[in-house]
């Protein structure tokens, strides 16, 4: 009787708290992978940062703001010529 009993008191702990463990397991799932994708965009950010960094770094560099402002700003010294290859293939 005892054992009927006990055996009944664990079927309905497992019926009614099961549900719960189940999305207690889900939840923490879901904050695993959650946190994984916060630690990736983290990660992104550093680096991202770091290459701020040397970029300032560079700045700082006479010859690499020359090359900048001739490059990008397509900038150039007063009576200079410029000449540009074009490949076509």
């Amino acid at each position: 009787m005892l054992r009927i009993l006990v055996t009944c008191l664990i079927l309905l702990n497992t019926f009614f708290f099961g549900s719960h463990i189940y999305r207690s397991y889900i939840k923490i799932d879901h904050l695993t992978k959650e946190r994984t994708l916060i630690l990736e965009k983290k990660k992104a950010a550093l680096e991202s940062i770091d290459e701020y960094d040397n970029l300032l770094k560079k700045i700082n560099n006479s010859y690499y703001r020359e090359k900048i402002a001739r490059d990008r700003l397509q900038m150039k010294k007063e009576g200079e010529i410029i000449y540009r290859s074009i490949n076509t293939k």
